[in-house]
């Protein structure tokens, strides 16, 4: 599985959120201060993950617009 943007993102790992859907978490693009959070929805059983879609089920608030500092 190849997410979009996963080119040119990192730092993966696999978020269990408090509504009990998984996502695939990295940054996109690779690009300081440019880099935004990605959540992709997966589905995660014994044959390994499936794409499920933007991270939409995640329950979580849409990211802030840029940090500076």
């Amino acid at each position: 599985m190849k997410p979009s943007g996963a080119g040119n993102g990192g730092h993966g790992m696999i978020l269990h959120t408090t509504n009990g859907q998984d996502c695939l978490v990295f940054h996109t693009p690779n690009d300081t201060p440019n880099e935004r959070v990605t959540l992709i929805d997966v589905g995660i059983t014994p044959d390994g993950i499936t794409y499920l879609g933007p991270g939409h089920g995640a329950g979580l608030p849409p990211a802030p617009g840029p940090v500076r500092h």
